[in-house]
């Protein structure tokens, strides 16, 4: 299935900060989608923030057909 993925801040962006379109196999969470198509390390998966189709979503969520995913740093100031 294809879904639109767009990454935003000072993270690795194997496939450019996009919007672009992205294959994953069918039944994949954001966790996959983040180790295996992106090869992140699975202990940096829970350091970003998650937003499937405007709403926050956890590593945990499965990825549906044409959804858009944004992934953000998770970036504390003060």
């Amino acid at each position: 299935m294809r879904i639109t993925l767009e990454m935003l801040g000072p993270m690795i962006k194997p496939l450019g900060q996009g919007p672009v379109e992205v294959e994953v196999r069918d039944g994949a969470a954001v966790r996959e989608l983040m180790t295996e198509t992106l090869r992140y390390s699975p202990e940096h998966v829970d350091l970003l923030s998650y937003h499937i189709d405007g709403k926050k979503a956890k590593p945990s969520d499965i990825l549906l057909p044409g959804c858009r995913l944004k992934v953000l740093m998770i970036i504390g100031g003060g």
